[in-house]
């Protein structure tokens, strides 16, 4: 849980044994991220994108995933 504490996406309450993170909910970051990939198509996309460019950080991963669902409403809008 280190790397997405580190990316801000979760709230701990502190340290826990052995250097665990004691999970306290998520952040606001934390939730758009799941808003984003919450369609399966949206996270099948997002995930073949990742696997085709050989590796991902995390903030190619939310930038990819809400280009897909900004596709999404655009077509959805008629823009």
């Amino acid at each position: 849980m280190g790397l997405v504490k580190n990316a801000s996406f979760i709230q701990s309450t502190g340290s826990g044994r052995m250097g665990s993170i004691e999970f306290a909910g998520l952040t606001w970051a934390g939730h758009d991220f799941l808003d984003s990939v919450r369609s399966p198509d949206v996270w099948d996309k997002t995930r073949a994108v990742a696997t085709a460019a050989g590796g991902f950080t995390v903030d190619l991963l939310v930038a990819t995933a809400k280009t897909y669902l900004e596709a999404k409403f655009k077509g959805l809008i008629g823009g």
